[in-house]
């Protein structure tokens, strides 16, 4: 990613401020269509950010580079994923 301008310190930073969003979407303050209330919302913001941390860890190592899909490809992609999860949270 630090080829298209995406350092690894720009991703962590953009990926905390994306969490501190979706926290807000989560609990319905936002207007993000979650509306997730307790215990449901811890274990959402958990999964987010341990996929986040994941992901910028991977990324760091240079474990993504060997693969010819662009890493912010499949990161545009894993946020909309994320989106249908938190749509569609199990009761």
């Amino acid at each position: 990613m630090a080829r298209a301008g995406l350092t690894a310190d720009r991703l962590t930073r953009a990926a905390a401020e994306f969490a501190d969003r979706v926290a807000e979407a989560i609990g319905g303050r936002s207007g993000g269509g979650y509306d997730l209330g307790e215990p449901e919302q811890t274990d959402a913001v958990r999964l987010l950010h341990s996929t986040f941390h994941g992901y910028v860890s991977l990324e760091r190592a240079g474990a993504f580079h060997s693969h010819p899909r662009g890493v912010e490809a499949s990161w545009l992609r894993t946020l909309d994923a994320l989106g249908s999860l938190l749509r569609s949270w199990p009761a």
